[in-house]
């Protein structure tokens, strides 16, 4: 196989949309430097992690939307799902127009991202009973000076998953995060944020 690869993490697809899962984990402009002070009254210098997953959701015949969420916000909404807490965290809804959401919001460059995920709930006339699933849905557009979205320019797609097929998203995201942490640490490039010495500033610099 050739090594010169995208990894999707995670991928599904029916016949009305797909979404599918990367990884902004690692490569360049991952830590952001900036000097801070310690106890001691030392100045280090520290680069702050900016790793974040990337999700994408295409509604076949309509249009598409990206959303990047921060590892340290992926990694306990994984886990609600994992452990069947998300529920008692953020909520039941019944139809998008409820409140009760998980959602992650970012801008840049005058174009904001927000991306929510609701436990929503429904009766099901063929079954005769009520029945639960997942909906992820992603914003995309301009914003105006409040950070807000520009209305009327927003991009709005969504898809639904099962409660087993999103469980199996969050183990699947999960493990592969916890692995890049693993890797990271190993090759002396920890996903986290680190602090350097005002002498080895520019040494970590360069390895960072």
């Amino acid at each position: 196989m050739n090594t010169n690869y995208e990894v999707k993490v995670f991928k599904s697809a029916n016949n009305q949309s797909t979404m599918d899962v990367q990884s902004l984990l690692t490569g360049k402009k991952m830590y952001n430097e900036k000097e801070t002070c310690t106890d001691e009254g030392y100045h280090q210098s520290e680069y702050s992690y900016s790793g974040r997953m990337i999700f994408t959701i295409c509604e076949h015949g309509k249009t598409s939307a990206k959303a990047f969420v921060p590892k340290k916000r992926m990694k306990p909404l994984l886990h609600s799902i994992i452990n069947h807490t998300f529920h008692k965290l953020y909520g039941v809804n019944e139809g998008m127009k409820g409140a009760d959401r998980w959602e992650n919001f970012g801008h840049k460059n005058g174009t904001g991202r927000k991306i929510s995920i609701l436990f929503n709930k429904y009766f099901n006339n063929k079954k005769n009973k009520d029945v639960y699933q997942y909906i992820v849905q992603i914003e995309e557009g301009p914003v105006n000076e409040n950070n807000s979205f520009v209305h009327g320019q927003t991009k709005r797609v969504k898809k639904m998953f099962s409660l087993e097929e999103m469980t199996e998203m969050a183990h699947e995201v999960y493990d592969f995060i916890h692995h890049e942490e693993l890797k990271g640490m190993l090759n002396d490039r920890p996903l986290f944020t680190v602090m350097t010495n005002k002498s080895q500033t520019k040494n970590n610099a360069q390895a960072l």
